[in-house]
């Protein structure tokens, strides 16, 4: 597994723990603009990850097919754990 795989892997654990715990906040704080808030972070978070894997395919172009599946797995899969997180708290308010 090439380091670029694991470097990706651990931006976006962070980034998706950052902007999850800045959803709850926002949530907390005025549930009204929840939706703007989410919206905002969602759109934050795919093009910080398209910019990260534009730096990656320009350092390691041999390892960024794997780099970029793996990163497209693990993407869609911490984005579904993150929404069956925040849907019962938006829909409490």
């Amino acid at each position: 597994i090439p380091l670029s795989f694991w470097v990706c892997f651990s931006f976006i654990s962070l980034l998706t723990i950052v902007i999850h715990y800045f959803l709850i906040k926002a949530n907390k704080g005025r549930p009204a603009q929840f939706v703007a808030s989410f919206m905002g972070a969602l759109s934050a978070k795919l093009l910080l990850s398209a910019g990260l894997l534009l730096v990656i395919g320009l350092v390691d172009p041999d390892n960024l097919a794997f780099t970029a599946i793996g990163f497209f797995l693990i993407y869609s899969l911490l984005t579904i754990t993150e929404l069956r997180h925040l849907l019962p708290l938006v829909r409490q308010n």
